[in-house]
């Protein structure tokens, strides 16, 4: 496994797969040739986080006010994320998270910002972004699945592999696993020697979602290392002909996001429920029904995507009339953001029989709905499921108080309390 030869891929899978089933472990195939010798004493280790260690961790981030510490204590943390991450030590990813989440609103930005991008290398499955971070690109299913940089002519002759974490290609599963891809490598220019073209051609991307990739090579210890390039290159314009040699050394990574077929293709036209046409007056009340009327107008403009503003659940008071018998509401100008109920469709505009009859409609015309997914809850009268979420703050007199108002579009600052995500 330290030998100066090629990265053998098919052996290193294989090992891993033996030594898994044997000794029941979790050996990633990227842990074996690593850059750290003591992964070859730690395979068998259990946890490498424990309770023990996150409430330790718990302490010093409440109690300690020299910044300092508290960034070291995090840097820390780095080598135990990594090890974590390849040894897929769920029970300390969880702790690790926990830790992470909580020190969101910590004092000290540093910690927050570290907290930050930890985080992230959890949610994303491998620490590629603690050296740099990635650089989104977006692209479409069915698009060309192509990747290229260039590189010195260092590397014409060094195993270069593309390690990509992503969803399965089969659509099998909703796990990201890592897979390794061949590189090509090829001549710039007989006028640039020094320069090299590196290619990985992977197919076309078969489903949304992230395709986070590396490319790597061997050092002459044979451990993995990261390949540092010039540029990446984009094979339909052509590769750049200014001095490149001048160009700053960058991660030979990158993510591409993948969204649907036709997104690109989606004409989205925001509509809000409550007054739809926008004229004013309570002759103009919006509804889903009246949405729904406005339907084969929209597709007959191009316009195949309606984002409903105010479309779900919220307390406009509904009572019923004794004289009339009739469903009325006493406030019919709620704010679309102080949602009761994120599950439900709002009874004002017509609820669920409207809401289903409008999405007929728009499914015949092929025009998509969109509604939204607010991250608060109306502070008047939510749903009960809320209650042990919503967030609470200290004031200046160390009352313990709701978490009011937002950054986002509202009326009155105290009509919706902020969702305690954390849980």
């Amino acid at each position: 496994m330290n030998s100066q030869g090629h990265l053998d891929l098919q052996f290193t899978i294989n090992l891993c797969t033996a030594l898994n089933k044997a000794y029941n472990l979790t050996l990633h195939h990227y842990l074996l040739p690593s850059s750290h010798p003591q992964h070859a004493k730690s395979i068998a280790q259990t946890h490498f986080y424990t309770p023990g260690a996150f409430h330790d961790h718990m302490h010093i981030f409440t109690e300690e006010d020299d910044p300092k510490i508290l960034y070291n204590t995090l840097l820390n943390l780095q080598r135990t994320i990594t090890d974590c991450l390849l040894h897929q030590d769920t029970e300390s990813l969880e702790l690790l998270k926990r830790l992470f989440i909580s020190l969101q609103g910590h004092h000290a930005p540093k910690v927050r910002e570290k907290a930050v991008i930890y985080l992230n290398l959890l949610i994303d499955g491998v620490d590629w972004q603690l050296e740099s971070p990635f650089k989104p690109q977006i692209s479409t299913v069915d698009n060309e699945f192509t990747v290229s940089y260039l590189l010195e002519s260092q590397y014409k002759n060094h195993p270069l592999v593309l390690l990509l974490n992503s969803l399965p290609f089969d659509k099998s599963d909703l796990s990201p696993v890592m897979s390794y891809h061949p590189v090509e490598v090829s001549h710039l220019q007989e006028e640039n020697p020094e320069f090299c073209v590196a290619t990985c051609h992977i197919g076309n991307f078969p489903r949304p979602g992230f395709y986070d990739w590396r490319i790597v090579t061997l050092d002459h210890h044979g451990n993995i290392v990261n390949v540092q390039a010039k540029a990446q290159i984009n094979l339909h314009k052509g590769i750049i002909k200014e001095d490149i040699g001048k160009r700053v050394n960058i991660l030979a990574q990158g993510r591409y996001i993948v969204h649907t077929k036709e997104a690109r293709k989606l004409e989205i036209h925001e509509v809000f429920a409550d007054n739809p046409r926008g004229i004013p007056g309570q002759m103009h009340k919006g509804s889903f029904n009246k949405i729904q009327e406005m339907i084969p107008q929209y597709n007959q403009a191009g316009i195949n995507c309606l984002y409903i503003l105010g479309a779900l659940e919220r307390d406009h008071g509904a009572y019923i009339d004794q004289k009339t018998k009739q469903k009325m509401y006493k406030r019919t100008d709620v704010s679309p953001l102080a949602v009761t109920c994120r599950k439900s469709v709002s009874s004002y505009l017509g609820g669920d029989e409207e809401f289903n009859r409008m999405m007929e409609v728009a499914k015949a015309k092929d025009v998509k709905i969109i509604v939204d997914c607010v991250m608060r809850i109306s502070s008047s009268r939510a749903n009960n499921r809320y209650k042990e979420f919503m967030l609470k703050c200290v004031d200046e007199d160390g009352k313990f108080q709701y978490a009011y108002g937002a950054e986002t579009r509202g009326r009155k600052h105290e009509e919706t309390i902020h969702l305690n995500l954390r849980y």
